[in-house]
């Protein structure tokens, strides 16, 4: 697996360990630089494609909530990919509150 499938695991599940400690991130942009540095910025009100190229990243992740998990959308190089994971706690309090 290249490293922007990886990354974009690693993010995934790094959300989900914090969703689950109920500090769950909202709207963050993680970019990857050319030289391998880490930026996180907020995403709101920005496509990520327009993240990728404003700030010349070579890969860039926007971390985000669904009503039953977390999710990541990444983009690199003209590639994308979008992971989801449920989390049991989330899934739980949602199918109680569909009662």
């Amino acid at each position: 697996m290249d490293s922007f499938l990886l990354d974009a695991e690693r993010i995934l599940t790094a959300a989900g360990e914090a969703s689950a400690l109920g500090r769950a991130p909202r709207g963050l942009a993680i970019l990857i630089t050319r030289e391998g540095g880490i930026h996180m910025k907020e995403s709101c009100g920005w496509a990520l494609a327009a993240l990728e190229q404003h700030y010349g990243a070579r890969a860039a992740y926007v971390v985000g909530e669904t009503r039953t998990g977390v999710r990541v959308e990444g983009r690199s190089e003209g590639r994308k990919c979008l992971l989801e994971r449920e989390l049991p706690a989330k899934t739980a309090r949602h199918l109680l509150a569909c009662r």
